[in-house]
């Protein structure tokens, strides 16, 4: 046996008896004839141990270290992991700072003529911000988009309208794009019927005079097209109209109101068996409770950054740790709250009964002249909205 290139000297045993056969001959390593110097077959016969050097031809042996190897590809692995500006501090400290500003709260300083308007008229526009995007003109999609940011200038905080128009516009743009190069990048696995003009011997189609192309734009592979930019405005507008109209909304208008107005929509449902007063008071729990979760969020999230982690010196299972720990906490704490609304509501004489309970809205019905020139630019708009989808090209 040879290990690198080593001489390793060998005993020989054989048999006095039979001489020194050297079919009968067999190699044990030297450590073994050191200590078994008087060894004897199985018939007693003793066997004499003579040692002979032979300079063995020199090996080399390659043996691939495979627990340094993974040593090292899960170093490589871990190197690979976010770090510096995506790293567990700054995501926490992202949610913090995503969570400060209110979302989906009302916001009572301050007042503008927003606040004034009816909450039923304000769920109308709502309605009407749904199903205008997907059935106007492209013209009038942007001109809707231009008219809600210029309306959440005007009406919310400058901190609070730059947080919610730079994620909503964000999150509208990467869908304009992924839409708009994706719809109609991958060509048609179709071939012509037409035969071309060569063999039906007839003149080619003059090109139109105004220089129309199917084709917008081509990025390599990818093309943007009529097609696409329909498909992409629409998908673009509808998003950016119904998550800022719904901010808008709820950041001038009160729990209370929006269940007021939901209320008096329904009631004629209450004839044909409709549970319309635990709709209205389901309404208005959730809207008091989102204020809850996001505080919450925020606030497990302050807790962890101001305990300040050392997070280069834990590990990936640690860390993974702590996030799981910050997702249970929030819930705890979410469940927590609701047991605590629900033994109020006990407390204040609730019984499940939401008809024999009564609810205070504290909103007034009456009708200003805020609510009726919003109810006239709402007709202006749902007018200009359907022309120009039939007149505009």
């Amino acid at each position: 046996m040879s290990v690198a290139g080593c001489n390793i000297s060998a005993a020989t045993l054989s048999s006095p008896s039979s001489g020194p056969n050297p079919n009968s001959r067999f190699r044990v390593p030297l450590a073994s004839s050191q200590f078994y110097p008087n060894t004897r077959f199985s018939g007693g016969a003793p066997v004499s141990l003579s040692l002979a050097s032979r300079n063995l031809r020199p090996r080399s042996a390659k043996v691939r270290a495979s627990a340094d190897n993974t040593a090292n590809r899960i170093e490589k692995l871990v190197s690979r992991l976010p770090n510096g500006a995506l790293a567990a501090d700054k995501i926490f400290r992202l949610i913090a700072g995503a969570t400060a500003s209110p979302i989906a709260q009302y916001i009572s300083s301050p007042t503008t003529f927003l606040h004034s308007v009816d909450p039923r008229i304000k769920l109308i526009w709502l309605l009407a911000l749904v199903v205008l995007p997907a059935r106007s003109h492209i013209v009038m999609r942007f001109g809707l988009v231009a008219y809600l940011a210029a309306l959440s200038i005007i009406v919310l905080p400058r901190n609070v309208w730059m947080d919610q128009l730079g994620r909503v516009s964000l999150l509208s743009g990467i869908l304009f794009l992924m839409l708009g190069f994706g719809s109609d990048s991958v060509p048609p696995l179709v071939q012509l019927r037409t035969p071309p003009a060569t063999v039906t011997g007839l003149p080619n189609l003059p090109q139109s005079l105004q220089g129309y192309s199917y084709l917008i734009l081509k990025l390599g592979p990818l093309q943007f097209t009529r097609k696409g930019l329909s498909v992409a405005s629409t998908a673009a507008c509808l998003t950016f109209t119904i998550f800022q109209s719904a901010s808008l909304c709820l950041a001038t208008t009160t729990p209370e109101q929006l269940a007021s107005a939901l209320r008096w929509f329904l009631l004629p449902l209450r004839y044909l068996g409709v549970p319309v007063a635990e709709m209205t008071l389901t309404l208005m729990l959730s809207l008091r409770f989102i204020n809850l979760v996001f505080d919450e969020v925020r606030n497990v999230a302050l807790g962890i950054v101001s305990r300040r982690i050392n997070w280069k010196l834990l590990t990936v299972m640690e860390t993974i740790e702590i996030l799981a720990s910050y997702i249970r906490r929030i819930f705890k704490n979410i469940f927590s709250h609701a047991e605590q609304i629900s033994q109020a509501m006990i407390v204040r004489g609730f019984r499940g009964d939401s008809n024999a309970h009564k609810i205070y809205f504290l909103s007034d019905s009456s009708l200003g002249m805020a609510d009726f020139i919003s109810l006239l630019f709402l007709v202006g708009v749902a007018s200009g909205a359907v022309l120009s989808d039939r007149f505009l090209i």
